[in-house]
């Protein structure tokens, strides 16, 4: 860019100590778009799921994953980051977008663990950076 834009926005975010190579699970930067977990979560079974690698890059890149529940069932998830390098949020919501709970801080990443069990039904996990740092995540998801 030229002189004129060195005090945007953009121009004042660092994507961190790596380039962007967010493409394994991309495009699902919207509610629509959402990666569907649905099959892989059956295929885990009691043993969840554990997704490595994943990216949240460009700074301003938000990630969105779907699943759904055919009985209620309890949901432990774990989003794993480095919070030295950037700090990641994460919330669960109903496929109509109501947020249903928010990630927890915990060493290492945020945490979600429903107390009780959700109900049946679609649900929406939503990761998004909360700074201006491209980071990249790891992802648990067990249901019981």
């Amino acid at each position: 860019g030229g002189a004129g834009d060195a005090g945007t926005a953009e121009a004042a975010c660092d994507p961190g100590p790596h380039a962007c190579a967010d493409a394994d699970l991309e495009p699902n930067d919207a509610t629509a778009l959402a990666y569907s977990l649905d099959a892989a979560l059956r295929a885990a079974g009691t043993a969840g799921l554990s997704l490595y690698g994943l990216e949240i890059c460009p700074p301003e890149d938000v990630d969105y994953y779907a699943f759904g529940l055919e009985a209620p069932a309890r949901l432990t998830l774990e989003v794993r980051f480095d919070p030295a390098v950037a700090t990641l949020g994460a919330v669960l919501l109903t496929a109509a977008g109501q947020v249903v709970a928010a990630g927890v801080p915990v060493r290492g990443g945020l945490s979600i663990i429903s107390a009780r069990p959700l109900p049946a039904g679609a649900y929406r996990l939503r990761v998004a950076g909360e700074g201006c740092r491209s980071a990249v995540y790891d992802l648990a998801l067990a249901l019981d």
